[in-house]
This record gives structure tokens, C-alpha cells and sequence, in this order.
């Protein structure tokens, strides 16, 4: 069946777009029962804050499925199709391999990805809209980035979004001093960003709804309740908002209000991880304040001295796409390549009993040896045309045995 990958990225879409086509983990249904009412036969969604992609199966087009994006957007059809991308057949494996490997993140290498296509693909299973083609390639991918990781050192560089986040945030503070800063959110974002700041001796207050569990990234003196929020904009001068709330948690309003009471001059970095945002973008406006968004944490310096690991990573994942490819061939040529070995064995057995001296034993040892020995190139050509999709080329395979044409 027909695979097709269609998905926003930030490679080619807006910030304000991805925020509108972004799915909360969990979230995924309503989205996935409706590429399923348009025709799809298997339907996973992996949505991250640098991408929302749908992976399909079946004869569904992607004019089709750029509808369903949009709808669920609230947009019109217009603005997805000009920035969405389309992937097909060959192409869906050799993009989702990359994007598990961390090659086509904001930040290169970034390790929560690999997490977010495992739940991608547990959540589509879980709702019954991933069969048996999307969950061999989801969990090939998951594989697939878990070999980058340990065949190569771009996974161990601490190279996360959370991290580059921290950097940011920090090279934006008045040099030779040491800043408050406080981490919005207890989720693993939030624990990346609180593990970042140690390493530079920085201690973190963490805010959050959950005292118990910010509580295991942090001292519990270190904790603060959400309705804290204003006070602890009043004493920070890095706040780096890393958490899932549903709408805009730092208001202009807020920053605002704690403006007042901070001393005068003391300017306040907001730092917002979130997708959807959960720092109103007014609050940009307000002075001495500086706002510094998904868009602005590209990747730094460090990937362009990073050329031989992400050498060494994309080998790995040509490796694993060749791997996945020749198991589909073999799957995809399996009925041919029966047909031909039962063609050769007939043959053989008649040949064989026409002699009249040996066993029906000896007949079929001596047939399934022949068969093996006289079909292994053939094999291997029904192997390529099948991977290839080539079914003209498979036929032809067949019929040199005299066997009959697989079943479509």
C-alpha cells in the first residue's frame, strides 16, 4: 500500500502555523480518526515543537491530507499546502530515520526526539490507527535512532533544546554577574534546562503546578507554586518556560505588574520552550524585556565543527533504510519467489523420478538442493524489483521458471 508523509516543520513553516498545528502528547485522536475517515488504512502522528507530520497508508492524496492538516489548524488550505512537504514511498523511511537520529532538528542531535517518535507510534497503536506497515517503520526508526546514539557521539554532545535555550538565555545577561534564574515547568524539558544551568553553577528555582514532582529537580526550598509566578518575575533576571500549559502563562499583564517592583534598570530575559507559546508575544514590547523564542534558538557554532559525527550519524541511517528496504523486498517477494522455487522443485522431482533409481527421500533432498543452488541469482533480482516496486520486472523473474505471477 501507498505510504506518504505530509508535515510542517520548521524548516519551511512559521512559528504562528506549527503553534496552530501542534498536538499535546495524548492529544493525537480527533487527528488521527480523521485521516482514517479520509481513507487511510494506517495513520501515526508525530508532533513535536519543531514539527507536525502525518504518516499514512493508503490511496489518499496528498491534496487530501493537506485538508485534514489544515482543518485541524483552523486555516486555510492555502497556507498548509504552501509550506508543507510531501514525502513519498522510498523517501517516507530515509525522513523519519533522520528526524529519530536528531539530523533534521533545531538543535542537532537533540535526544527528545527519539522519545517523541516512540510515543508517537505507542499512541497511534493504542488508538488501533497504526497497522502493521507504520508500526514496522516507527519502530524502525526508534531502532534507528538509538544506533546514532550509540554508534556515534552526536547524542552525548548535550546538545538539546533545552540546553541551547540555557545558552541563550544566559548570553543575553550582563556579563561578570550572577543571575536568578527560574525554570517554568517540572517535565523533562524543564529537567534538561535545571541540568544545563548546574553545569554552569547556576541553581534554578523551578516553578511549577506540581510541587512534587519539581521537587525531584530541585530542593524543595527551591520550589515555587504557579500563583507565584509574578513574584518570582520580579526577582529573576532569566526565566526559561519549558512546560505544556494550555494557554498563556506569562502574561503581559504579569510582567507588567512585577516590572514595577524590580529595580530600575534591571532588564528580564523570557525564554519560551512551549509549543503552543506560553509567553504572550506582547510581552516583547514592554521596555527592558527581551523575549527569546523557538525561532531564535537555531543551532549554534558548534554544529559546523560537528561535520564528521553527522557524517557518521547519516551513514548510520543509510545503513538502517537499506536494512529496512531489503526486508520489505524480501516480504514483497516472498509469493515469487515460492512460485519459482516450487516451478524449479516440479522440475527436478520429474527429472529425477524418470530415472527410477533413488527414493522420493532422495528426490526431494536432491530438488530443494538444486532449486536453492540454480535460484539464488534469481532471488536476489526478485528481491530488487520488489523493493523497487517494479512489478514488470518481477513477473519476468517468475516466468523464466515457468511459475505463475504473485497475487495483487
Amino acid at each position: 500500500m501507498p505510504l506518504t508523509m505530509l508535515g510542517l516543520s520548521h524548516e519551511s513553516a512559521a512559528l504562528d502555523l506549527l503553534e496552530r498545528a501542534a498536538v499535546r502528547p495524548g492529544g493525537c485522536g480527533p487527528l488521527l480518526v480523521a485521516l482514517l475517515d479520509v481513507g487511510c488504512t494506517e495513520a501515526v502522528v508525530l508532533s513535536t515543537c519543531s514539527r507536525t507530520e502525518l504518516y499514512v497508508v493508503g490511496e489518499v492524496a496528498p491534496a487530501v491530507l493537506e485538508g485534514v492538516l489544515a482543518a485541524h489548524c483552523g486555516v486555510d488550505v492555502h497556507a498548509v499546502a504552501a509550506v508543507a512537504r510531501t514525502r513519498v514511498g522510498g523517501q517516507v523511511p530515509r525522513h523519519l530515520f533522520a528526524v529519530a537520529g536528531g539530523l533534521r532538528s533545531r538543535v542537532l542531535g537533540e535526544p527528545e526526539i527519539h522519545g517523541q517518535v516512540r510515543a508517537a507510534l505507542a499512541e497511534a497503536q493504542a488508538l488501533g490507527a497504526a497497522g502493521p506497515v507504520l508500526t514496522r517503520l516507527f519502530g524502525t526508526a526508534v531502532r534507528c535512532g538509538r544506533e546514532v546514539r550509540e554508534r556515534t557521539t552526536l547524542g552525548g554532545q548535550g546538545r538539546s533544546l533545552a540546553c541551547r535555550a540555557v545558552d541563550v538565555g544566559l548570553a543575553t545577561l550582563a556579563p561578570g554577574t550572577t543571575p536568578v534564574v527560574a525554570v517554568v515547568g517540572a517535565g523533562r524539558m524543564a529537567a534538561a534546562a535545571v541540568e544545563r544551568l548546574a553545569t554552569t553553577g547556576l541553581r534554578a528555582t523551578v516553578v511549577a503546578r506540581d510541587r512534587e514532582r519539581a521537587a525531584r529537580l530541585v530542593p524543595a526550598t527551591r520550589v515555587r507554586e504557579i500563583a507565584d509566578l509574578v513574584a518570582v518575575l520580579v526577582e529573576a533576571d532569566l526565566v526559561i518556560c519549558a512546560t505544556s500549559a494550555s494557554a498563556d502563562l506569562v502574561r503581559l499583564q504579569d510582567v507588567r505588574t512585577s516590572a514595577a517592583e524590580r529595580v530600575a534598570g534591571r532588564a528580564l530575559t523570557l525564554v519560551d520552550l512551549s509549543l503552543p507559546r506560553t509567553v504572550e508575544p506582547l510581552v516583547a514590547t514592554l521596555p527592558g524585556v527581551r523575549l527569546v523564542g523557538l525561532d531564535d534558538l537555531g543551532d549554534d557554532p558548534l554544529a559546523a565543527r560537528a561535520a564528521a559525527v553527522v557524517a557518521a550519524a547519516e551513514t548510520v541511517v543509510a545503513a538502517c533504510v537499506e536494512g529496512y528496504e531489503a526486508h520489505l523486498g524480501t516480504v514483497a517477494a516472498g509469493p515469487a519467489i515460492q512460485a519459482m522455487h516450487d516451478a524449479v522443485r516440479a522440475t527436478c522431482r520429474r527429472e529425477l523420478r524418470s530415472a527410477g533409481t533413488i527414493t522420493d527421500d532422495q528426490i526431494e533432498r536432491i530438488a530443494h538442493k538444486l532449486a536453492g543452488q540454480l535460484l539464488h541469482r534469481p532471488i536476489l533480482a526478485a528481491r530488487a524489483a520488489a523493493r523497487a516496486g517494479d512489478d514488470a520486472a518481477l513477473d519476468e523473474v517468475t516466468e523464466l521458471f515457468s511459475a505463475p505471477a504473485p497475487r495483487r
